[in-house]
């Protein structure tokens, strides 16, 4: 009674010559006993005669060991790196990755160029907030109108009257240029290019006005700063109006008012006359109480830093990393040959792991300026470019941990 051999003698000889194929391909076949093998194997099959399977066996165990880190599954299922078709594969491969790196620098370039401009707004805001300008303000009107600094002027009050009034004159021309940088820092879009990724509604709000100033034929920036108009009904021009006592004219709801609370919207209004009339003569200034809402930007502003530093940035480098590893070792022939498919799951990949990174590292809560980037941005990049290690090291340490739970208790 017959039975089939359980080895397929021409399997082993396929793979042994696949084995030897690549292997003299990448230099590889130093071994002469393995090639002599090999032909004896050939000679054995024209003559009708059995192989000597041992041999066979041995020459291939020896030539895997030689061709790693390419294994026989790789040489049968067509991914040898030295087929002609798998080579010009990777040939075009690598030129898309080589434009994939270069998109992914712009891309890092416009993002890191958006946080310094964000960080940049958010450290003036909050300058620009301690420097109390509403309360300097309160004080030098006080000044002008019980201390008599121009009529009677004592050298001292006269001194510290015209120092306080430059100051504020000068806090007037940041209050512009601030605002200005910080409405275009929180229009940035969180992704280059994808404008509608605003960070907060209020970059939405800013975009209505854009598109208000468009139809005018300006820009955003162009745009003048819409802080003059007082609260209540009365006009910029009216803030200065005399009531029959020869006090500040109030609102016209403010007349069923309490007593105390007219004293208060009488002394507001006194500010905003002294400020807008005495210093600022030609027209040129801005109510320092409608300035609130610009300083509502900051936690957008920081919010979209935190992203970006978080998210953004560290998926970019590790992205990166990924790209020029592929760009490097997609035309080796010590590697396995890459399909399309395959080289995009290594370059997500790589992106994750620098997400992962940026998780690790987070800024000072409520720290204006980011601390130092260069080591978590370094570190995702090098995570994308050997994600293959980071794998493989944890693998170990899940076989470390795994190992004493598989032991078997001892008596």
């Amino acid at each position: 009674m017959s039975t089939k051999s359980i080895l397929d003698v021409g399997q082993l000889i396929d793979d042994l010559r696949r084995a030897a194929d690549y292997a003299s391909c990448a230099g590889l076949n130093g071994d002469h006993a393995i090639t002599a093998t090999l032909r004896a194997a050939d000679e054995a099959l024209e003559k009708e005669s059995v192989p000597d399977v041992v041999a066979i066996s041995k020459a291939l165990s020896d030539l895997t060991r030689i061709i790693a880190p390419i294994t026989l599954t790789d040489l049968r299922g067509g991914r040898n790196p030295c087929l002609a078709a798998n080579r010009r594969l990777a040939s075009f491969m690598q030129g898309g990755l080589a434009l994939l790196a270069i998109v992914a620098l712009v891309f890092i370039g416009c993002v890191m160029n958006y946080l310094h401009t964000e960080q940049a707004a958010v450290q003036s805001l909050t300058e620009l907030q301690e420097l109390r300008p509403q309360l300097r303000l309160t004080a030098l009107r006080k000044i002008a109108e019980f201390d008599g600094p121009v009529s009677k002027p004592p050298k001292a009050i006269f001194d510290k009257f015209h120092q306080e009034i430059t100051e504020l004159r000068l806090i007037n021309g940041k209050l512009f240029n601030t605002f200005n940088d910080a409405r275009k820092a929180t229009a940035l879009p969180l992704v280059p290019g994808f404008s509608w990724l605003l960070p907060s509604a209020m970059a939405a709000e800013d975009g209505r006005k854009g598109d208000k100033g468009k139809a005018e034929g300006k820009a955003l920036s162009d745009l003048p700063y819409d802080g003059t108009k007082p609260p209540g009904p009365l006009a910029p021009a009216e803030i200065c109006a005399v009531d029959p006592e020869g006090g500040v004219q109030l609102p016209e709801n403010a007349g069923g008012f309490p007593a105390w609370m007219k004293h208060i919207i009488a002394d507001v209004s006194g500010d905003n006359c002294f400020y807008l009339n005495v210093l600022f003569p030609t027209g040129n200034g801005m109510l320092l109480s409608d300035t609130g809402t610009e300083y509502a930007r900051i936690p957008a502003l920081k919010e979209s830093m935190s992203m970006r530093v978080t998210w953004i940035l560290p998926f970019a480098y590790g992205l990166l990393g990924a790209a020029i590893f592929l760009m490097r070792n997609i035309t080796n022939v010590r590697v396995p040959a890459m399909n399309p498919l395959e080289a995009a799951v290594r370059i997500a990949s790589g992106g994750v792991a620098g997400i992962v990174i940026g998780w690790f590292y987070s800024a000072t809560p409520g720290a204006v300026m980011a601390t130092t980037l260069s080591l978590p941005l370094a570190l995702a990049f090098v995570a994308g470019y050997g994600i293959e290690s980071l794998f493989t090291l944890l693998d170990r340490l899940n076989r470390m941990i795994a190992e004493p739970l598989q032991k078997p208790a001892t008596a």
